[in-house]
């Protein structure tokens, strides 16, 4: 008898990971996704539009305060680890650029961060335009407590 890589019983081929519908998340081809979630680039640039329009900063500072936002979102919904640590990773990388903060030093980016807090504050009502923006309701986002 052939070995090969068929259920011997029913005769169907084998199971292939990825394929159609897994275990979870959404069927494939599923596009809710790019069109309502945190990576839209509807949501996205709508956001970054309002930055634009109510702020006068640069394009790094809009950039590192969206990342905040998006970061203070994710944390106030409880998303997975995975999502928040891809956030964070995205906002020290934008501090890094902003401060020329080298990649193993920890406590100038812990000062880069207490920078970013006083020198481009969330006040609430850019964070309610923002939230409108992604149609999520505006938790505690203000970082004018800092």
């Amino acid at each position: 008898m052939t070995e090969n890589r068929t259920n011997v019983q029913t005769n169907n081929p084998p199971e292939i990971l990825g394929a159609g519908h897994g275990k979870r998340g959404a069927p494939k081809g599923n596009l809710n996704a790019r069109h309502h979630g945190l990576r839209s680039p509807r949501i996205i640039e709508a956001q970054r539009r309002i930055l634009r329009e109510e702020t006068d900063y640069g394009r790094i500072d809009r950039e590192i305060l969206l990342a905040v936002f998006q970061t203070v979102m994710v944390n106030s919904t409880g998303a997975t680890t995975r999502v928040v640590l891809r956030l964070q990773a995205r906002l020290a990388r934008l501090m890094r650029i902003k401060y020329g903060v080298h990649l193993d030093d920890l406590e100038a980016l812990e000062n880069a961060a207490r920078r970013v807090a006083v020198d481009l504050p969330l006040t609430k009502e850019l964070a309610a335009k923002l939230a409108a923006a992604s149609k999520e309701p505006p938790a505690v986002l203000t970082t004018d407590d800092c």
